[in-house]
């Protein structure tokens, strides 16, 4: 549902929006080099700007959304949660993680564009598997992935067979699971949302996990079903780390860890069911909630997207609600009043990239979560000025939308999954033409 990156020098891959930082620690203060200790608790306040003034929206006369997903070998119909590209073969091409929720998931890798299932012996058929994240767990230079489980309707206690999931890659580029060998299972978890975030510093990347909140029927009465971070043990093992602040019962539909104050340590952002939540890391020793303080919408959304809106390097915030899209520009470490882009219908997830190769981040929607399908929507940024292009409905009901450029030809193609249950629906791989077929 958004923009990642790539540390090559760090082996490292965070799933969820960050910046390129260099976290070797300093000896002499644990610190990255040149960051400043942060003594306070809170982000940094004031007004943001706006600084940008909208220009003028593109005309979008003869541009449509082409479907290229039985092109390049992707296409299935099937139940579906999420998607989670990378490229994990470090061949230059995104490849991508499907999730088909209880049918399995499935790894596409991408050769020049064209996609073959590879390492078909993982990620076997697992009850309520939902978002799954990539990152280095165990600091050998190729990525691993991790998967969050859910507790089925019926409140089950996840053990071994059923719990959250770490796939580590092996030299052959085939996977091993094990989430409950590393002490990452969560038995009373409902698990969610997931990213990889440095959250001490190391070279060895942390993981949030987060979970749904409890149901009222939970037998356990929700003991357990917080969220949770672990902190990495030298590449070997996972611990629980509550002291750091973030074992709160607060969901968490989306998790995105990037530096949003630029102070060289990566923050986390988290969509919970009942509000937003910003959390600040205090130089690798907690984490503090400043929602209020740095001013982004504290209304919960159904999905929150970061990504480079105004061009100015920051990475500003798209919230998407069930009825309209906004944008809050980012500047100083402080959101700037939410502006509205477009109104929807029914509104659920998002994803950021440049679409039509003219250099600005463009938006795109997929609505009808759970109900019969209404059409996605594409909006076009030009100078923060969105020209919207409806897509037609696809069949089955909306599920999730990811960002990628699968061809390397400098213009994102949209990965929407259409298959939300009970709906089975197809794996769609969009890109934007134009009557030459060009975008």
């Amino acid at each position: 549902m958004t923009i990642r990156w790539s540390y090559v020098a760090l082996a490292f891959f965070v799933s969820g929006c960050t910046s390129a930082v260099d976290y070797s620690p300093d000896s002499s203060r644990g610190t990255p080099p040149s960051t400043p200790s942060l003594s306070g608790a809170t982000a940094p306040s004031g007004t943001a700007s706006t600084k940008a003034t909208p220009g003028t929206p593109l005309d979008t006369t003869g541009l449509m959304m082409e479907d290229i997903a039985a092109d390049v070998g992707i296409y299935e119909i099937n139940d579906s949660w999420s998607a989670s590209p990378a490229d994990y073969d470090a061949d230059g091409d995104p490849d991508v993680l499907i999730g088909y929720h209880a049918q399995g998931a499935k790894l596409w890798q991408n050769t020049d564009g064209a996609f073959t299932r590879a390492s078909s012996s993982a990620w076997a058929k697992r009850p309520d598997r939902h978002n799954c994240a990539w990152g280095d767990a165990n600091h050998d230079s190729r990525l691993d992935v991790f998967c969050t489980v859910g507790r089925l309707k019926a409140n089950n206690v996840k053990i071994d067979a059923t719990d959250n999931e770490l796939w580590l890659q092996q030299p052959d580029g085939s996977f091993i699971e094990v989430g409950t060998t590393w002490g990452i299972g969560d038995p009373y978890g409902r698990g969610r949302a997931t990213t990889f975030i440095n959250a001490n510093g190391d070279e060895f990347p942390d993981l949030f996990v987060g979970n749904e909140l409890p149901r009222e029927t939970d037998a356990d009465g929700g003991v357990g079903g917080e969220n949770k971070l672990f902190l990495n043990k030298s590449g070997e093992a996972m611990q629980a780390a509550p002291e750091f602040g973030l074992h709160e019962f607060v969901g968490a539909r989306c998790a995105h860890s990037f530096d949003y104050d630029e102070d060289g340590w990566q923050d986390l952002f988290v969509c919970g069911s009942k509000a937003n939540h910003l959390y600040r890391n205090d130089a690798g020793s907690r984490f503090i909630d400043v929602t209020s303080n740095a001013g982004i919408n504290s209304k919960p959304q159904k999905d929150v997207d970061f990504g480079d809106l105004d061009g100015d390097g920051d990475m500003d915030a798209i919230l998407t609600s069930r009825t309209k899209v906004q944008y809050q520009l980012l500047a100083d470490g402080v959101f700037a009043s939410p502006q509205s882009i477009f109104t929807l219908t029914e509104g659920w997830s998002a994803a950021l990239g440049d679409a039509d190769g003219n250099g600005e981040t463009d938006v795109y929607v997929v609505q009808s979560y759970g109900t019969s399908d209404e059409p996605d929507i594409l909006l076009l940024n030009s100078g923060l000025a969105f020209a919207a292009l409806e897509v037609p409905a696809s069949t089955g009901s909306g599920d999730s939308v990811e960002a990628l450029d699968s061809d390397g030809d400098g213009a994102v193609e949209f990965l929407v999954l259409n298959g939300s249950e009970p709906h089975q629906g197809p794996v769609q791989l969009l890109r934007l033409v134009s009557g030459t077929n060009a975008p």
